[in-house]
């Protein structure tokens, strides 16, 4: 079994955009209407989000797709094809109520069908895709009406809409179900060439290996996007994508090293801007295997990383400290987790600690679950550990809330 172990924990990088001020149509001139808008990508994208595979992928088609909920500029959960949704008091039905009037790129009308058939497809096992195992715990999709649709799960799934706004765009029935779910990772008419999607862009023209161009889709139920345009050129050398912004070829480009931006620092017309960017460094480690099977190794392993010092030299100290496994540009959706006052890994309640975290499995409620000992609460259980710290078993019920400790 392999088994990943964050040796780093979970650290929040800055990506770091470079910003070409002149451009037309450039973030940096905000209230301005029109213009072209020339970004980078090193892989030509597979323009179907229920088979993407890389990150490339996922920014080009948050542009074609739409999502039923989406995440905000500070990471809350938003409306997007729905409007609204609710959940059953014990979290095992989701009922999503979507926008009426809806028309996919193509003008079809996109109703609760569309919704059912996206999920149905990633959990068809005929049909390769990554996301399958993240709905697990859904059971079945029901169309209720043409604009509502209900998940019905086999356990509570705290972050389902967390799911369904990073990773899930909605796809059309009506042109995918002709290839049926096994024949969807080999149509390459939709997947690489004619997308049809229900965002702000839709795909005009691709030439593999060298652009993509999208247009902003007047019929987009939000309202006309300001940019007219944007060319996603397939560049897969940084730096290539560097000597472009250097000439103005190129608008905005994305650094996630932040040793590359010396480069670019100080140079007339560019400006470098640190944007929060999720992401959790980690080592996998296959603990069946001698000696990954001791935790003293593991743990050993833990002590020895410099941590502050990869952060200072790796991230230029554009990173900050881990204090849990959920990113700190998620700071809504968790509190901060008990932390060993010396060893700065999860212990015994300390001084500045708080005593509760948010539990993925939270039940609807949304209230943490408590760090308490057996006695208060047998849902949520904490076993006090010898040397090695604490340890928390896994919740023996489905929702909390039965003591005062978890409340």
């Amino acid at each position: 079994m392999r088994v990943h172990i964050r040796l780093l924990g979970t650290v929040l990088v800055l990506t770091l955009a470079v910003t070409l001020l002149a451009a037309l149509g450039s973030p940096a001139a905000p209230g301005r209407r029109g213009g072209i808008l020339r970004l980078a990508t090193q892989t030509d994208p597979i323009l179907n989000p229920i088979i993407q595979t890389q990150a490339q992928s996922l920014i080009v088609n948050k542009n074609i797709f739409s999502t039923l909920v989406r995440p905000n500029e500070k990471f809350e959960i938003i409306p997007d094809l729905a409007t609204r949704w609710e959940i059953s008091p014990d979290g095992l039905v989701w009922t999503f109520y979507l926008r009426r009037g809806v028309r996919w790129h193509d003008g079809e009308k996109l109703t609760a069908e569309d919704v059912k058939f996206t999920m149905d497809a990633i959990a068809s096992k005929m049909s390769p895709n990554p996301y399958r195992v993240t709905f697990q715990a859904v059971e079945r999709v029901e169309v209720v009406d043409e604009t509502t649709v209900r998940f019905v799960l086999s356990a509570p799934y705290g972050p389902l809409t967390a799911m369904l706004s990073f990773n899930v765009g909605i796809v059309p029935k009506h042109i995918l179900e002709k290839v049926g779910f096994e024949g969807i990772p080999r149509f390459a008419d939709f997947n690489t060439f004619k997308p049809i999607g229900s965002g702000p862009y839709k795909v005009t023209e691709v030439v593999p290996g060298d652009h993509i161009t999208l247009e902003a889709f007047t019929g987009y139920f939000g309202g006309r996007p300001n940019i007219d345009k944007i060319i996603w050129k397939i560049i897969p050398d940084l730096n290539v994508q560097i000597a472009q912004m250097r000439s103005g070829e190129l608008d905005m480009i994305e650094l996630e090293s932040p040793g590359r931006v010396s480069a670019l620092e100080g140079r007339q017309g560019l400006k470098v801007l640190a944007t929060p960017w999720l992401s959790m460094p980690h080592i996998q480690l296959h603990t069946k295997r001698v000696p990954f099977d001791d935790p003293r190794v593991r743990l050993a392993m833990q002590y020895g990383l410099n941590r502050e010092a990869i952060i200072k030299t790796q991230f230029r100290s554009l990173a900050e400290f881990p204090t849990g496994t959920i990113p700190p540009g998620l700071a809504s959706g968790r509190s901060r987790a008990c932390c060993h006052p010396r060893r700065r890994t999860p212990g015994p309640h300390s001084k500045g600690c708080s005593r509760h975290f948010r539990d993925w499995r939270a039940p609807p409620t949304g209230r943490p679950h408590s760090l308490a000992s057996r006695s208060r609460c047998r849902g949520c259980v904490q076993r006090p550990g010898s040397r090695r710290g604490w340890s928390r078993t896994r919740p023996r019920a489905r929702s909390c809330g039965r003591s005062a400790g978890c409340r």
